[in-house]
C-alpha cells in the first residue's frame, strides 16, 4: 500500500472586527467620524517667523487624506517668550491667522476635523532660541538636563500669560479650527505650574493645590471669554510627570476632574517632562500602546472623553485600547509618520499594507536637521516636493547592496518602469537594519525589512544575496548601496584569526565555538552596544570597549537608555576612556584614564567602529548612495534614495 501525505487544512486568518474603531463620538459639539486623533507631533515645517509653511500644508493634508477622524495639530506658541525651538509655529499674532485658515482649510477639504494645540514652552526653551533673553517658569529652577536657570515670572506677567492663551485661542477660532488643545504635558510652561516639582512659588499661583490650578483654570476662563461656550477645548496633561514629588496618577485624576468642571471637553492623557523621561517606554521593543494605563487611570475620574496615546502603532494595539475601555480615542503619533494612511487601508480591510512604526527615533528633530522624517517611509515630510513620472527611457539597473537606502531607490526605480535588479553583496535582504534586527529587543526592525520585500516582489525586484561577477559594465546604471569597508582596529601583535567584524558577527558568520566564551567589542556606539547585547544573549561574555567618556552617544537619548538598562542587565562590562594598545597572549594592552593596564582574557575581538566609503573599485559612473547602521544616518540615506529613484 502507497502511504499519501495528510493535509492540514490551510489556516484562515480571521480579522478582528475594527468596526468600534469606526465609530464616531463628540468633543463638545464637535463631531469626530471616528476614534483616530493624530498626535501633536513637532514637525519643524513652518517658516522661520513662525507663519505656516507649503510644507506644512502638505504634510497635514496628506494625514487627513488618510481618514483620520482629528488632526490635533503641532503646538503653536502663544507668547514670543514661548518659543522653544526654531521654526516654531505661531498664533501669537493676528497677522498669523491667514496661514493658519489655510491649513485648518487644507484639513477639512481633506476630511478631518482639526483642533489646534496651543503652548508656551516655559522653562524648556532656552536663551539661545530667544535671543539672548532667559526662558521663564514659575519657579527660577532649571528643565531637566539644562543648567539654564530660568527667570521666574511675576504676577502681572503670568497675567499677560494668561491673556495670550486667551487671544491664541480666538486666533485659532476666527482662522477656522474646530477646537483648541491646551498643552498641559512634558514639562511645558503649564506642567510646571502645575507640577509640586517644579511650582515652588508661595504666592497665588503656587503653595499648594489651588494656587498650582490657578493659571490653567484662569486660562480657560479666559478663552471662555473670548470664544463663547459652544468653542470645545482638550488639555493635554503629563499624567505621569517622571519626577520625584511631580505629577503622578493619582494627583493627575484631581486635576482632570478640576478640568472636566471648568468646561474642558477631554483630556489627552501623555507623560514626561521630568528628570527621568528618557526612561518612558516609547522605542522598538517596548511593547505597545505603553501609556494607555495612564489614560485609564483618568478614565475611572472623568466622564468626559480621554484619548490616549503611546505606541500605537498596530491596529490591533489601537482596538485593544477602546476594547477594555482604557480611553475613548486613540491618538497615532509615529505611526501616522511611517503611514499616512493607517486609518484608510484599516479602513479598507487591508491591514496588512499600513507601513509599521519600528520605533527607531530616527523622526526625532536634530539641531541641524530641516524637520521631521521618517526611516520607514520616505516621503514624510516631503510631500510638497516628491513626485512621481514614468521613467522616459527605462534602463537595466542594479543596486549593489540591498540595505534599506538601496531597497527604497530600487523600489522608486522600479514604480518608474526601470528594470532593477539588487544584489546584497553577501549582506541578507534588508542590509543593515536586518542585522540590526538581530540584536534582543530590535525585532520590530524588521517589519520594515518584510514590508520591502512584499512591495519589490510586487513590483517585480530580483534580489541576489551575492555580488554580480561579470556582465555589471553592460547595464546602463549601477547604485552602489553598501555600507562600505568595515573599519578596523591597529592592534601590534594582533592575531587576525580572532578578529572579526561587527557585521559578520550579527550576519553569523563566525560561529559561537569560533568566537569563543569571551569576546571583546571595541567601539561604544550604538553598533557596539548592539552587537554586544547580541552576543551576550548568545551567553558570550562580553567586554565593551569606548575611547571616549560615555558609550552610545551617537544614537538618541531614549535609544540609549534601551540598549544601556539591557546591557546592565545582560551583565556586559563596560570599559570608557579606554584605548586599546597592543594584543598579547589574549590580553589587550590599554591605557584607562590615563592608566596602563589590561583587560582580558579574550578567545577574540569583534570591531564595531563602523564603516568608510570605498574609494576604490568602483566603477565609472556608478551612483554612490551607502548604507548605515544608525537610523537618523539611515533616514537621511533612505531619502536620498529615494530621490534618485524618482529621478533617474
Amino acid at each position: 500500500m502507497i502511504a499519501t501525505a495528510r493535509l492540514r487544512p490551510a489556516r484562515v486568518r480571521v480579522m478582528p472586527d475594527y468596526s468600534l474603531l469606526f465609530q464616531p463620538i463628540n468633543l463638545g459639539n464637535t463631531s469626530i467620524k471616528n476614534r483616530f486623533a493624530m498626535a501633536p507631533m513637532t514637525n519643524g515645517f513652518a517658516h522661520p517667523d513662525g507663519v505656516v509653511s507649503e510644507r506644512s500644508l502638505a504634510y497635514y493634508a496628506a494625514r487627513a487624506r488618510g481618514q483620520v477622524g482629528l488632526i490635533i495639530v503641532e503646538g503653536a506658541m502663544v507668547h514670543p517668550s514661548g518659543k522653544g525651538w526654531l521654526n516654531h509655529l505661531a498664533v501669537h499674532q493676528d497677522r498669523y491667522v491667514p496661514g493658519l485658515a489655510e491649513l485648518a482649510r487644507a484639513i477639512h477639504s481633506n476630511g478631518a476635523k482639526t483642533f489646534l494645540q496651543i503652548m508656551h514652552c516655559g522653562r524648556r526653551s532656552t536663551s539661545a532660541v530667544l535671543e539672548g533673553a532667559p526662558p521663564v517658569a514659575p519657579s527660577p529652577l532649571p528643565a531637566p538636563g539644562s543648567k539654564e536657570v530660568p527667570r521666574e515670572l511675576t504676577i502681572p506677567e503670568i497675567e499677560e500669560l494668561v491673556e495670550s492663551f486667551a487671544q491664541a485661542a480666538r486666533r485659532a477660532r476666527e482662522a477656522g479650527f474646530d477646537g483648541v488643545e491646551i498643552h498641559g504635558a512634558h514639562g511645558y510652561l503649564i506642567t510646571s505650574f502645575l507640577s509640586p516639582y517644579a511650582n515652588r512659588r508661595t504666592d497665588r499661583y503656587g503653595g499648594d493645590f489651588e494656587g498650582r490650578m490657578r493659571f490653567i483654570l484662569e486660562i480657560i476662563a479666559g478663552i471662555r471669554g473670548k470664544v463663547g461656550p459652544d468653542f470645545p477645548l482638550t488639555c493635554r496633561l503629563s499624567v505621569d510627570e517622571y519626577a520625584a514629588g511631580g505629577l503622578k496618577p493619582e494627583l493627575s485624576r484631581v486635576i482632570a476632574r478640576r478640568l472636566e468642571k471648568a468646561g474642558i471637553a477631554g483630556i489627552h492623557a501623555s507623560a514626561g517632562g521630568g528628570p527621568t523621561s528618557a526612561h518612558m517606554p516609547m522605542t522598538t521593543g517596548m511593547g505597545q500602546a505603553t501609556l494607555s494605563h495612564l489614560a485609564e487611570s483618568l478614565k475611572q475620574a472623568v466622564s468626559i472623553p480621554v484619548i490616549a496615546v503611546g505606541r500605537i502603532i498596530t491596529p490591533e494595539a489601537a482596538l485593544s485600547v477602546l476594547e477594555t475601555g482604557k480611553a475613548d480615542v486613540v491618538a497615532l503619533g509615529r505611526a501616522l509618520l511611517a503611514d499616512p494612511a493607517f486609518v484608510d487601508k484599516l479602513q479598507a480591510g487591508q491591514p496588512e499594507e499600513i507601513i509599521r512604526c519600528i520605533g527607531c527615533q530616527a523622526c526625532q528633530l536634530r539641531s541641524a536637521a530641516p524637520g521631521i522624517g521618517c526611516l520607514v517611509n520616505a516621503e514624510t515630510g516631503h510631500e510638497h516636493e516628491l513626485t512621481w513620472a514614468p521613467a522616459a527611457q527605462p534602463k537595466d539597473v542594479r543596486v549593489i547592496g540591498a540595505g534599506l537606502p538601496g531597497l527604497e531607490a530600487a523600489r522608486a526605480l522600479a514604480i518608474r518602469g526601470h528594470r532593477v535588479t539588487v544584489y546584497g553583496n553577501n549582506l541578507p535582504f534588508g542590509g543593515l537594519l536586518a542585522l540590526r534586527a538581530r540584536s534582543p529587543g530590535n525585532g520590530e526592525m524588521g517589519w520594515a525589512v518584510e514590508r520591502y520585500r512584499r512591495e519589490l516582489a510586487r513590483l517585480g525586484v530580483k534580489f541576489y544575496r551575492g555580488s554580480p561577477d561579470t556582465g555589471i559594465q553592460a547595464h546602463a546604471q549601477v547604485v552602489e548601496a553598501t555600507p562600505g569597508l568595515p573599519i578596523l582596529p591597529d592592534i601590534p601583535g594582533f592575531e587576525k584569526k580572532r578578529l572579526f567584524t561587527a557585521e559578520a558577527v550579527l550576519a553569523g558568520k563566525p560561529s559561537l565555538q569560533r568566537l569563543g566564551s569571551r569576546v571583546a567589542v571595541i567601539g561604544g556606539g550604538i553598533l557596539g552596544g548592539e552587537v554586544a547585547l547580541y552576543l551576550a544573549d548568545q551567553g558570550r561574555q562580553v567586554t565593551l570597549i569606548e575611547e571616549k567618556p560615555e558609550i552610545l552617544k551617537d544614537t538618541h537619548p531614549t535609544i540609549a537608555h534601551r540598549v544601556g538598562e539591557r546591557l546592565r542587565a545582560y551583565e556586559v562590562a563596560v570599559l570608557t576612556s579606554t584605548q586599546v594598545r597592543a594584543w598579547e597572549r589574549r590580553y589587550l594592552s590599554v591605557v584607562r584614564e590615563g592608566r596602563e593596564s589590561s583587560a582580558g582574557p579574550f578567545d577574540s575581538v569583534v570591531s564595531a567602529l563602523g564603516w568608510a566609503p570605498a574609494v576604490s573599485g568602483i566603477p565609472a559612473g556608478t551612483i554612490v548612495l551607502g548604507d548605515a547602521y544608525e537610523a537618523y544616518s539611515a533616514r537621511d540615506l533612505v531619502y536620498a534614495g529615494t530621490k534618485l529613484g524618482r529621478g533617474l
